[in-house]
């Protein structure tokens, strides 16, 4: 039975997967702490560690990593693992190495509710966007998931991206209209580049919850995503519901994307671009994707928004969706032309 559910050119590795799992932990592991030294404000590696171990005496030094930096690094351990794993979910239930959180429409829907929120209640704080962020995303993937499987014919891969592009052209249309009439260009900038800036403990504390139930959630499916990535007649045969599994891994997506989109915006090519370098190193079983991209993912981000605050320091502060977005577009157009290189082979 094991071997009926291999594809024969995709092969599963599983030794070297933990080997780079656990090799990619412990990089996130070294560059956690080293990035906890970077800002504008001088701290040593000694004086890190004195605070991580609670025997740092100085106020200054406690003050500025335990409360500024270190909930800032865990964050972006966060939303890289978030984004990173929920486009290995969403890669594999479509079958599309180019899919991507924001083809369920996450983005467009958490941006609008957020421009929303900033309109009608001003003084709601970051709180009032986040839960504004989680709410407009999950209003955006029920409508798509609605579309997508409205027809008699149920759900497919390829039903489910055109109605994710139809709901965020129209969401996001709906958004430029509004930000035009009241002119909030400067605000929703900064909102749609993403960014990890002026974020505490109370956020990381509050998207903590969401992230762990997704992750979990991501994890226990990884077996069903391996099987329904080979085919959904395959996956018939073997016995699998698939529509229970698409449902599941939908709302996988829609608490990871979901809470790290709400928390710092629409990051670009995180959820694009890592899953698919993952699955070029380990293969298709998803056991091994998702721990390993969740790894890749809080490696990157975190790397991305580190490069932020030591780029342009005492001028302005680079949005961590640029960093992403000159990285990921070029890997994007390399696996773009590779995938219609292989569809014309085909």
């Amino acid at each position: 039975m094991t071997q009926s559910v291999r594809h024969p050119t995709r092969r599963n590795r599983p030794i070297p997967g933990m080997v780079l799992l656990l090799t990619v932990v412990a990089l996130v592991a070294v560059c956690s702490v080293a990035c906890l030294t970077v800002g504008p404000t001088p701290v040593t590696l000694s004086q890190v560690l004195s605070v991580l171990a609670g025997t740092d005496a100085m106020p200054d030094g406690v003050l500025v990593v335990r409360d500024l930096r270190l909930p800032r690094v865990l964050l972006a351990l966060l939303v890289g693992s978030s984004l990173a794993v929920a486009g290995a979910v969403m890669q594999g239930i479509t079958r599309n190495p180019l899919a991507s959180p924001s083809v369920a429409g996450l983005s467009a829907g958490g941006t609008l509710a957020v421009f929303l929120t900033m309109l009608w209640f001003p003084s709601g704080g970051q709180l009032a966007l986040i839960v504004a962020g989680f709410v407009g995303s999950l209003l955006a993937v029920m409508a798509v998931f609605s579309i997508a499987t409205g027809s008699k014919s149920g759900f497919s891969g390829e039903r489910l991206a055109l109605a994710g592009i139809m709901v965020a052209a129209l969401l996001g249309s709906i958004t430029s209209l509004l930000v035009l009439k009241h002119n909030m260009h400067t605000v929703m900038l900064s909102w749609t580049l993403g960014g990890l800036s002026n974020l505490a403990w109370s956020e990381f504390l509050t998207v903590l919850p969401v992230y762990a139930l997704g992750m979990v959630l991501a994890l226990a499916l990884a077996p069903q995503i391996t099987v329904l990535n080979l085919g959904r007649e395959m996956a018939h045969g073997l016995g699998q519901r698939t529509s229970r599994v698409v449902i599941a891994a939908m709302v996988c997506v829609l608490l990871l994307a979901g809470g790290a989109t709400s928390v710092a915006g629409p990051v670009a090519f995180v959820g694009l671009f890592v899953p698919h370098i993952v699955r070029l190193m380990v293969g298709y079983d998803y056991r091994a994707v998702i721990p390993l991209s969740a790894a890749v993912g809080a490696l990157f981000v975190l790397l991305a928004d580190t490069t932020c605050r030591s780029l342009m320091q005492g001028f302005f502060e680079i949005p961590v969706g640029l960093v992403t977005t000159f990285v990921g577009l070029p890997v994007f157009l390399v696996l773009a032309r590779t995938s219609i290189r292989r569809k014309g082979m085909l």
